[in-house]
């Protein structure tokens, strides 16, 4: 018996994966796909658990030697590679050991919680020299389990040498290997790769099993754990985030923001605009816009439904004064979406949002 226990939700998944294990009929290569955080990186695990777990009955059983090393990250059978940000190293031995660490601690955040995330400033890519090194790990015997597993965490930043590096490896793999690459999406990926691949799509997760995990993980109350849930829009791994900082990233960045758009000069807004450019990184300029969804959405309710609906604090009773309609409110909501969707397809952030709050100021007013 298979039982992915270890991963929230996406039966669907799970059911495929079982049912090729039970038949001998596991493919050669998977892409997992879906949004950040809804459990690729845990399947994975989960997978090179299955196909190299010592117990005869449930697999992975989880107590086992091989279980706990492949969850510790030490099993030798299992190779992992991460998309990481330009070394500052000058030397190659500096650059080397700048990499290690780097590596050390996606691993360390991976070991706490699978659906945790380490996010950098900065660009990432995976090397075509990552995958050379891979090739020749997987031309090796496997030195404790039955197959070397290798795992490729967001395949979509693989450099134009690392694609058609891979290419080979995906058409010809080494007999006892498996290879299981994940990837936010597909459009950024060579056709060549997906045709290679056997496609897994991983489903967000519902938003009751979110709150359940984040009241259960970081004690927050229904109401934080509601508004979290709704920011993170099918994401465990981003309401994982936003908790551990308590939820407030998001929300005070969007009640910042707007009251600049509405309240303060042009100077002010484009000030803050250039800043968070420079210092946010593009996931979280998009949790900005989904606090100002959640702000519009929340100031929505309390006009709609008035003492009946949710009370609101400081900083929304003085937004508040702004809308003097459901029909404005909408709007807002509306371009938050639009302007979202435009820096998830590379516009600028800084031409995005000054685009965003004139519009917030003009025309929904």
């Amino acid at each position: 018996m298979y039982a992915f226990e270890k991963v929230l939700d996406q039966d669907l998944v799970k059911k495929v994966l079982s049912g090729a294990l039970e038949k001998g009929k596991l493919a050669h290569a998977y892409l997992f796909y879906g949004v950040e955080g809804v459990g690729k990186w845990a399947m994975a695990l989960e997978l090179a658990k299955a196909v190299n777990c010592e117990d005869e009955k449930t697999k992975p059983c989880q107590k086992c030697t091989t279980c706990k090393k492949i969850f510790k990250l030490v099993y030798p059978d299992v190779n992992l590679i991460f998309p990481l940000p330009p070394l500052e190293g000058k030397s190659g031995s500096q650059r080397a050991s700048e990499k290690q660490e780097l590596i050390q601690k996606i691993k360390e955040a991976k070991i706490s919680d699978p659906y945790d995330e380490v996010r950098f400033f900065k660009k990432t890519t995976i090397s075509v020299d990552d995958i050379r090194e891979m090739i020749r790990y997987l031309n090796l015997k496997p030195v404790e389990g039955r197959k070397k597993v290798v795992i490729i965490k967001e395949v979509e930043n693989l450099s134009h040498g690392g694609a058609n590096s891979i290419l080979k490896v995906l058409e010809e793999p080494p007999g006892e290997s498996l290879l299981i690459l994940t990837a936010r999406g597909v459009d950024r990926l060579l056709p060549t790769i997906i045709s290679r691949c056997q496609l897994l799509k991983f489903s967000s997760v519902p938003s009751d099993i979110i709150q359940a995990e984040l009241r259960e993980r970081f004690k927050l109350s229904s109401k934080k754990a509601s508004n979290v849930a709704n920011i993170s829009k099918g994401s465990l791994g981003k309401a994982i985030y936003l908790a551990q900082k308590k939820g407030e990233f998001a929300q005070k960045s969007a009640k910042k923001f707007l009251k600049l758009c509405y309240d303060d000069g042009l100077k002010e807004t484009i000030d803050f605009v250039e800043s968070v450019s420079k210092e946010y990184t593009k996931d979280e300029v998009l949790e900005l816009l989904d606090g100002c969804i959640l702000v519009f959405r929340d100031l929505y309710l309390f006009t709609q439904l008035g003492k009946e609906g949710k009370t609101l604090d400081e900083d929304l009773e003085k937004l508040k004064v702004f809308f003097d309609s459901l029909r404005q409110l909408e709007l807002a909501i509306r371009e938050a979406e639009r302007t979202r969707r435009a820096i998830q397809q590379n516009v600028s952030v800084v031409l995005a949002l000054l685009a965003f709050s004139f519009k917030l100021k003009y025309k929904t007013n």
